[in-house]
């Protein structure tokens, strides 16, 4: 058993619960995010704001619209997306090899896990090339935004968004 955390600092630690030195942590490196004139002038959105972890991955993102993924196997981190848009939610589907980010404009983008580097082609999944700019208008245009993501235990292709006034499919 592993705990992943993120410190105020975001610093992202591991502690290996069956590990002989299990009171040691191991620092992750992430990728640099680079500052920008709004992150100099509104000091937390270079900050992890999201940390979804399952066995093999860890997937942060910082409110910038920085989308990072940690191969828990390797402890590695590489970039994955740098979107323009705060991110306000973000799960991932390993039975897709995905991730799903959804945006402070109700956009919902599903990435590869297995793509080769940022910018890559394969980056977006099928789904996401079809489906992105191409979302219901009800869902764009609602007021609260998305805050959670989940799947159907029993259909790993459905997928549930919700946020405190909505729940769409």
């Amino acid at each position: 058993s592993r705990i992943i955390a993120c410190s105020s600092d975001d610093d992202l630690f591991i502690l290996d619960l069956e590990s002989e030195e299990d009171e040691k942590t191991q620092t992750l490196e992430l990728p640099e995010i680079p500052q920008t004139k709004s992150s100099m002038k509104i000091g937390y959105m270079n900050n992890i704001n999201h940390l979804e972890v399952n066995e093999n991955y860890a997937v942060i993102s910082r409110g910038c619209g920085a989308v990072d993924l940690i191969d828990l196997t390797t402890n590695k981190a590489k970039s994955m997306i740098r979107l323009m848009n705060f991110v306000t939610a973000v799960a991932i589907n390993i039975e897709r090899s995905a991730i799903v980010i959804a945006t402070a404009e109700n956009k919902i983008y599903e990435l590869n896990i297995t793509n080769n580097k940022e910018g890559d082609e394969t980056l977006l999944t099928n789904w996401s090339k079809k489906n992105t700019d191409n979302l219901p208008r009800q869902l764009e245009s609602a007021s609260e935004k998305c805050v959670g993501i989940f799947y159907d235990k029993n259909d790993h292709n459905k997928m549930w968004f919700w946020s405190p006034t909505w729940l769409s499919r």
